[in-house]
């Protein structure tokens, strides 16, 4: 399940949209970016990590992102990554379904807050000035770039 949302600036009319979530492609989208973090693509310590520790895993939840320096907002996946809390215990992944029949090897984030602690915050960069992003939790903290004014919310979405 996922949301939708559009923002608006009521002074300058600039917008801001994103699907927050995932959903059904769930496991396609954890492959993907597994297949990336060990190929070094999400960056040396990513990669390091994943070879360190064989059950790493990665959050993928979609979230909107605002850059720390310049405002700008994106919006992209989570990508902390997590170890085992307990290693040894932790079993191998198998295939699992997924919902309409896909299937996949995949840690989903409620296995994630059960089994497992965050050992990295992925850190995001800007692609504008490639400076740091954080993670915008509430969309009430979401502003307009350039005005600097909290954006209001114009549209809302359920997906999935």
């Amino acid at each position: 399940m996922g949301s939708g949302n559009t923002f608006k600036c009521e002074k300058c009319g600039y917008t801001f949209s994103g699907l927050f979530g995932v959903g059904i492609n769930f496991p396609r989208v954890y492959e993907a970016c597994e297949k990336k973090a060990k190929s070094g693509e999400l960056g040396e310590d990513v990669k390091r990590i994943f070879m360190e520790h064989e059950h790493a895993a990665l959050e993928i939840d979609m979230v909107a992102l605002c850059c720390t320096v310049c405002g700008n907002l994106e919006y992209g996946p989570e990508l902390s990554v997590w170890i085992p809390i307990d290693e040894k215990a932790e079993p191998k992944r198998k295939k699992r379904e997924w919902s309409c029949g896909i299937s996949g090897k995949f840690i989903h984030s409620g296995d994630l807050e059960e089994r497992f602690k965050k050992i990295m915050d992925y850190p995001h960069k800007c692609e504008k000035c490639a400076g740091p992003m954080k993670i915008v939790m509430d969309h009430d903290e979401l502003q307009c770039p350039t005005c600097k004014i909290p954006l209001t919310e114009t549209e809302y979405i359920l997906w999935d």
